[in-house]
């Protein structure tokens, strides 16, 4: 398998991953740049399941200065249920809407290329 990982120009920051038999990535967005394919270790593996712990420095994947503050506080965060019946509520309907948009997303996009960018717009971008 290939790993590919396309990330943000101005800080180096993950914003898509990819595995499977691609020799190339084509669609990058403004901004944007790719690096890959790599080869599996242990490093890339990681990096593909948790990409947030990750970045592109000089066209290398390196974990980020404060991977193991983050990973503590990942974890940490999610040991921690909803407080009030509101905020689970909130999550509950922010996930309902997300499913949507995504069921949406499949039915209407039959690339890849366009899949994953429609995808990283609904998931990513409602995240922050």
């Amino acid at each position: 398998m290939k790993y590919w990982f396309l990330y943000s120009l101005t800080d180096g920051e993950i914003t898509q991953n990819y595995c499977g038999d691609a020799d190339e990535w084509t669609n990058i967005p403004n901004g944007c740049g790719v690096i890959g394919p790599l080869n599996d270790d242990e490093l890339v593996e990681d990096a593909f399941m948790n990409p947030l712990y990750y970045q592109v420095t000089n066209a290398t994947l390196t974990k980020r200065s404060n991977y193991d503050e983050l990973r503590a506080a990942y974890e940490r965060n999610m040991r921690v249920p909803p407080s009030t019946e509101k905020q689970l509520w909130a999550v509950k309907a922010r996930n309902e809407k997300l499913q949507a948009d995504l069921d949406k997303i499949i039915s209407d996009n039959a690339d890849m290329t366009t899949l994953l960018l429609e995808l990283y717009e609904t998931v990513y971008l409602n995240q922050n």
